[in-house]
Parts: C-alpha cells; structure tokens; sequence
C-alpha cells in the first residue's frame, strides 16, 4: 500500500509542476489523473472496513468542508479578480517602460493573498477537527489504527517523521490526506452504495 503512495506522489508531482513552463493538460488525461487520486483513496479507505451507516456518519462533516471550500474558492476569486485590472496595467508599465511592478502593488497582493492564507488555515484547522472527532466517535479502535498506520507521512512531507509522530497526529494526518480530500466524497458516497 505504501508503495503506491511513493508512486502516486511522484505522478502527482510530475503533474503539478510544469517544471517551469504553464503546460495544459489534456481532458482526458485530467480525468484519468483523477481516477489515480480515486485509486489511491479506495487503497486507503476499503482497508477501514467502514460499513454504511459508518459512512453515512462520516459523510455530513466531509460535505461541509467541501462546501466551506467551494464557498472560500469563490471568495478567493473575487479577491483575484478585484485585483486582475490594476495587475495587468503593472505588467504593462513595466514591460513598456523597463520599470519594476510598484511597491505598493506587491504589498497589496502580499496583503490579499496572506489574507486569503489565513482565512483557509482557520477553515481548514476547524474541518480537520470536526471530521477527526466524527470520525474517532464512528470508528472502532481496529479501524481508527488502520487509518493511523496507512500513510507514510514523510512521503509527501519530508519534515515530517512517522515514527517521531503520536497516533494522534497521524489520524490527523490521514484524515487531512486522504477523508477531506477534494475527491473523498465522491468515493464515499460510491462506496456508501455496497459497503454492508
């Protein structure tokens, strides 16, 4: 299991970086890079054993983070948009006069997007204890160690170290990973479906 979250980060890697370049990718092989994420979930969820009713426990918390991001996505947009004007006259003037962007645009845009950064920090800290503590009273003690030894944290955070980090930590963890995933919801509400 763990060796497919090496090679799972690695593709994840390859596709989020354009190793310099903005490079678009193809429909379909955005769709199939989603079913690698889909994949790499059902190797992480199915061995929870997690039966209907656990899911559907599981399910609500997991909907209202997805909904708090969407909500803050489009806030996030606005705050970008607001800006598009004044960033693309800065880019002109300084392409046609050989003159850095100002000052006060950069403090502006740091301002905006430190903003932006905490506002999803909060939401994200509130989502992950609420689903951790849903998901602690749902489980049985078998499953809960399931999911805190499924990952490798330090495959995908090399500062971080497993075996320096509390089982507390490492639900945390694999809650934060692999249950408010963008596309989590999506497989729970499939595997929702058969699960006894």
């Amino acid at each position: 299991m763990k060796h497919i979250v090496i090679c799972l980060a690695i593709i994840f890697g390859l596709f989020g970086h354009g190793h310099g370049q903005t490079v678009e990718h193809s429909p379909k092989a955005i769709a199939t890079f989603a079913k690698f994420r889909q994949i790499d979930l059902l190797t992480q969820i199915i061995p929870l054993a997690l039966t209907k009713e656990q899911i559907n426990k599981i399910l609500p918390v997991v909907e209202r983070a997805r909904s708090k991001a969407i909500s803050l996505m489009k806030d996030q947009d606005a705050v970008i948009e607001k800006l598009d004007s004044k960033v693309s006259d800065a880019i002109k003037t300084s392409i046609e006069k050989g003159v850095a962007p100002p000052k006060a645009l950069l403090n502006e845009i740091a301002e905006a997007t430190m903003k932006m950064s905490l506002i999803w920090d909060a939401s994200a800290t509130e989502h992950i204890d609420a689903t951790v503590k849903v998901f602690t009273e749902t489980c049985n003690a078998g499953q809960r160690k399931v999911a805190i030894n499924s990952l490798k944290p330090e495959l995908l955070d090399p500062s971080l170290k497993s075996d320096k980090m509390t089982d507390a930590e490492k639900l945390r963890f694999f809650v934060t990973n692999i249950l408010l995933d963008p596309q989590a919801y999506g497989v729970l509400v499939q595997l929702a479906k058969t699960a006894p």
